[in-house]
């Protein structure tokens, strides 16, 4: 799935790491971790409460070659 597809249900703090649970496309939820790739990007990093992803661009012209996109929890 890409980035933009991808909708934040919950972040859980375990004693293996942080994980995050999202809604694809599809209606089906996924759990994801840092550094778990995806079609367009990966996910850089999850926080008590945000995931942010790398959402990779192709354009030679730019020094990162990736967008930074952040989904919070909103309570």
């Amino acid at each position: 799935m890409m980035v933009e597809e991808l909708q934040l249900e919950g972040i859980i703090d375990t004693p293996s790491g942080i994980l995050a649970f999202v809604l694809g496309r599809d209606n089906v939820s996924y759990v994801i971790y840092p550094g778990t790739k995806l079609y367009n990007g990966e996910v850089a990093d999850i926080q008590p409460k945000k995931v942010v992803f790398w959402q990779y661009v192709n354009d030679p012209n730019r020094r990162k070659q990736y967008d930074e996109v952040v989904r919070e929890i909103t309570d």
